[in-house]
Order: C-alpha cells, then sequence, then structure tokens
C-alpha cells in the first residue's frame, strides 16, 4: 500500500530531496573567501549525522564511574570546501552532560580540521570515517548526554542523545560496562588516538546496530579482582530476543594470569550470522569457575540489521513492500512478478534507477531512505505491527527528522498528543493516544494524500 497517490508521491520529501541535492551541490553558499561548500554523498536532508556509543568503566576516583563516549563521523556526512588550491573540511564537537533536573553538570568541545588530507584517508566511501573517544568521571546519578556535531563549512548541525543511568553500577565496581567492539580498523577510517587497553587493541564500534552480512562485531568486558577473587573465573554469555527467548548461550573462563595492570581483559565474540533483525540483549554473567555463584551481571541491547541481499533472499515480500513511501503500487507490482533468481538484481535496478549521483559508489537516496526505515522499526515498532507501519513510521520515513516535537503526555484536558514540526516543509502533523497505551495515530492532517490506498 502507499500513503500517496502517483501525484502527490513527487512532492514527497523523499523526492524533493533529490531537489535540495542539486541545489547543494551545485548553487554558491554564502562562506568566507566566496568559497562553495561541497557535500559528497549528502544526506537527503543535509544534516552533518555521526554515530555514538558509550560504556563505563571503573574510575580511580571512589564514588565516580569513568564513562567513555565513542563517536564515529562518517566523512561523507561533512562538507568540503576549496580555498585557493586547498581542500578541506571542519567541524566542532560539543558533549554536555545534564542531570535529571536538565541542569548542565559538565561538559566538552572541540574542534578538528581535516586539510588536503590524502585521498586514501579522506576517501567519501561507506566506510570512510573519523572515529573518537572522550572520557567523563561522573559521580553515580541519573544523566542526559548530548552529543552535537556543527559543520563548520554549513553550520548544519545534528544531536545524539544519551540516557545514562550511573546509580545501579556497584562499588567498588567488579566488572565494568560492555563495550561494543570492531574486529579490526577500516583502511578509510582515520583514527584520532590509539584505541589500545593495557597495550591491546580494543576499537570501539560507537554504534549498537550491526548488519548481519557485512560486521564481524565483538565486545569488551574488564574484570577488577580483589583480594577475594578466584583464580580463574566463569564468563556466562547469552543473547535473548526481547521477548525472553533464549538465542545463544556459551561459557568461558579467565585467570589471574591473564591481568594487566590489576585489570583482567576479556574479549569475546558477537556472533550474529544467524540472527533475525530485530533488538536483542547481550548478558554477561561473571562468578566462579563453575558459574555456580555469579559475582556480577551486566546487560546491554543492540540491533541487527538485515543488508537489502540477506533481506531479499529471506524475506522478499517485506523487501518490496518496505518500498511502500517511494516507489508505486506499479513499481512494486513489477517487483512483487519477478522471477525467484532476478529479485535481487530487480530491487538493485529500481534503486540505481532513482541515484540522484549515479557516477559514484554511493545511492544517498537509498541509504537514506533505508536509514530513516531502520530508524522508524527501531522506535515505533508496537502492537503486532513493525515501525515503518504506524503512523509515526510513515512521517518519519517521509519527512525524515523533526525539527521539533512537542510531548504532551499528560494534559489534563486531552489524550495524550505529539506535535511534529518540519519548519523546513511549512508542515506540522498531530498524533494522538487515543486509548492511552501508547498507540499514536495521525490526527491532522488527514487529506487523501496521507490516507493508505
Amino acid at each position: 500500500m502507499s500513503i500517496v497517490s502517483r501525484s502527490d508521491r513527487e512532492s514527497l520529501v523523499i523526492r524533493y530531496g533529490l531537489v535540495v541535492l542539486l541545489m547543494i551541490i551545485s548553487a554558491p553558499a554564502i562562506i568566507s573567501g566566496g568559497a562553495h561548500p561541497e557535500q559528497r554523498g549528502v544526506d537527503i536532508i543535509g544534516a552533518p549525522r555521526f554515530l555514538s556509543d558509550y560504556a563505563v568503566f571503573s574510575s580511580p576516583t571512589p564514588s565516580m564511574n569513568m564513562v567513555e563516549i565513542y563517536i564515529r563521523i562518517p566523512l561523507r556526512s561533512l562538507y568540503t570546501v576549496m580555498e585557493g588550491q586547498k581542500d578541506f573540511s571542519e567541524y566542532e564537537m560539543a558533549i554536555l552532560v545534564r542531570d535529571n533536573d536538565g541542569k548542565q553538570v559538565t561538559g566538552m568541545s572541540w574542534k578538528n580540521r581535516l586539510e588536503n588530507p590524502g585521498l586514501e584517508k579522506f576517501d567519501h566511501n561507506r566506510s570512510s570515517s573519523i572515529l573518537e573517544r572522550k572520557y567523563l568521571e561522573l559521580p553515580k546519578d541519573k544523566y542526559t548526554i548530548e552529543i552535537i556535531l556543527t559543520d563548520q563549512v554549513s553550520n548544519l548541525r545534528w544531536k545524539n542523545e544519551i540516557n545514562l543511568n550511573l546509580k545501579g553500577y556497584e562499588s567498588p565496581m567488579l566488572i565494568s560496562d560492555i563495550e561494543f567492539t570492531l574486529g579490526d580498523i577500516s583502511q578509510a577510517t582515520i583514527v584520532q588516538q590509539e584505541f589500545l587497553r593495557h597495550g591491546q587493541s580494543v576499537v570501539p564500534s560507537a554504534s549498537r546496530t550491526f548488519d548481519s552480512e557485512r560486521d564481524n562485531p565483538g565486545y569488551y568486558l574488564e574484570i577488577y579482582p580483589n583480594k577475594n577473587s578466584p583464580d580463574i573465573f566463569g564468563i556466562r554469555s547469552r543473547i535473548f530476543d526481547l521477548d525472553g527467548t533464549l538465542v545463544y548461550s556459551d561459557s568461558n573462563s579467565i585467570g589471574m594470569e591473564s591481568k594487566v595492570e590489576g585489570v583482567i581483559p576479556f574479549f569475546g565474540k558477537l556472533l550474529i550470522s544467524n540472527l533475525a533483525p530485530k533488538r536483542y540483549q547481550l548478558k554477561l554473567e561473571v562468578g566462579d569457575r563453575e558459574l555456580n555463584k555469579i559475582y556480577a551481571t551486566r546487560n546491554a541491547e543492540f540491533n541487527i540489521d538485515w543488508s537489502l541481499k540477506t533481506l531479499v533472499e529471506n524475506d522478499y515480500g517485506r523487501a518490496v513492500d518496505q518500498l511502500r513511501y517511494v516507489a508505486s503500487p506499479q513499481e512494486r507490482d513489477s517487483l512483487k512478478n519477478m522471477p525467484a533468481d532476478r529479485r535481487l538484481e530487480g530491487v538493485q535496478d529500481y534503486w540505481k534507477r532513482k541515484d540522484p549521483t549515479p557516477t559514484t559508489p554511493e545511492n544517498e537516496l537509498s541509504e537514506e531512505y533505508y536509514s530513516r526505515l531502520r530508524y522508524a522499526n527501531n522506535n515505533f515498532s508496537g502492537y503486532g505491527r513493525p515501525g515503518y507501519l504506524t503512523d509515526f513510521g510513515r512521517i518519519y520515513i517521509t519527512y525524515g527528522q523533526p525539527e521539533e516535537i512537542e510531548r504532551h503526555p499528560f494534559d489534563l484536558d486531552s489524550k495524550p498528543y505529539e506535535i511534529w514540526y518540519y519548519y523546513r516543509h511549512h508542515r506540522k502533523f498531530i498524533f494522538i493516544d487515543k486509548n492511552g497505551f501508547g498507540n499514536y495515530e495521525l490526527a491532522y492532517p488527514y487529506p487523501d494524500g496521507l490516507k493508505l490506498d
């Protein structure tokens, strides 16, 4: 089903984004020195998106925790500008830590300028990115951490938020938090620092979403032994889906001979090749050798995202249905009727025809569409429906991230509702939770162009 008619579809933001994209690439910009910004492989809404994650470790300061923030910035998200013969990108990062009352308790900011970098590092391919790690020492409390990237060339910003509860960590800490890791550092990644822990390389993934076909993730854990600790620790790792079903279990052991600088580092593999695309919980338990006595437990959720190839091969009907917000009914019918041995080719050809920059290896429209679709599925699923079929999901996929969300969950004179504002498109959407169970439905506007066909 499609939410718009064929004529209305041409005005969708997905299509609108192509016009914006061409304007961004070709039109002059008002920047000092008359330079023109360029963004190779720009995201459709133009904001400099990035990935971020965190992990909590023991701090040398009593009653404090060491919080590590991991940031991965795709180079294709950054604008470049020419000044004379020099080509550069420049950005500013800010980390703001707010307490439960919204008051800022600490923060930091820094700038980075990439000037005439070598092509082997400044390649705007999918894997090219900047990887950074920052440290925050915080007392045990609840926090909101805002991570803000400002592109200094375009002045566009993107913000990620982390909700952090440090009250649940025991003191002294027996085991660290779970840090999700990458198997290796891509040659196309610019690493701002050495990612070493006690003499060993530990590269943070800066994300908890993994591609079942491409990624080979792992995790890192630190054990902090004391004088009463056993000579050998047992470690049990289990993966559950969010319904509580056990999908993977394994046990290992590690001894005191592995201790380095007072810490026992433990490296584990995250085996994801057979996991379906949805959210999971990794549960790690550390105890005695036989795991009869458990000393401490850590949990961390992660998400599996199938590649287009894997999705087509395993659930072709879903792969075609997910195109409902960008493909016409006729285009989807044509794909549905593809012979089995040409299905992947058919979907790939569809996106090739929509590629706004066919001379580059990236398809910006396809990547943006699936990025929005993943976000919708991760954040709006419920009541037996995947997120992309909810009203929240269909508006998010069509228009992208709202510039402002106004939430009214507890107003006395109305049912819970939200207002999403898209100032750049002069639109707003009102969603109402009619039954009070978190199932928000679009209430305004609801013209024919937004109804399901």
